[in-house]
């Protein structure tokens, strides 16, 4: 049996740091799906004195607000933009499930250069199941942790109705 992987410092505080980035990129993407921020500039106007609020308490840096305003100047903050992600991500789980459900049965009909493809996704999304579940064993509860608290500090100047989904 694999020993358990004990977090560093380093990686739980980049891991923390980015899981806050994320959960700005959530906000912003409820701000502008629910129609509480009609446009790009106005979601920047709400989120951002929450980032400058978590730099003031040292749980942010300028590098987060560049991330952020990154993110909500991307194609996929536009409807055109969210869409095609959307699509993306759908076809990547659509292929994803076809390979994970694929038996050698299905791969003798493909071609070589089909079957090489198939078998090196395979064993890639394999790989990544195994990792992925070794990270969130080894920084999910830490995560957890980390996300409520800061949703807790900072709940009031989150708009009410995302701190209530978010906490379900």
């Amino acid at each position: 049996m694999e020993n358990e992987l004990q977090p560093t410092a380093a990686a739980s505080t980049f891991i923390v740091g980015k899981a806050k980035v994320t959960v700005l990129k959530r906000y912003c993407d409820y701000l502008m799906g629910s129609g509480k921020a009609d446009s790009k500039k106005k979601c920047l106007e709400m989120v951002g004195p929450i980032v400058s609020a978590m730099m003031d308490r040292g749980d942010a840096t300028a590098t987060t607000m560049e991330l952020i305003e990154a993110y909500i100047n991307s194609p996929k903050m536009t409807d055109a933009g969210a869409t095609e992600a959307c699509l993306n991500r759908l076809i990547l789980e659509c292929a994803g499930d076809a390979v994970v459900q694929m038996s050698d049965r299905e791969l003798v009909t493909f071609s070589e250069q089909e079957k090489t493809l198939f078998s090196e996704y395979q064993k890639a999304l394999m790989v990544c199941k195994e990792s992925g579940t070794k990270v969130v064993n080894a920084y999910g509860s830490m995560l957890k942790e980390k996300i409520v608290a800061l949703m807790s500090t900072y709940d009031k100047l989150f708009d009410p109705e995302f701190v209530a989904r978010f906490k379900k």
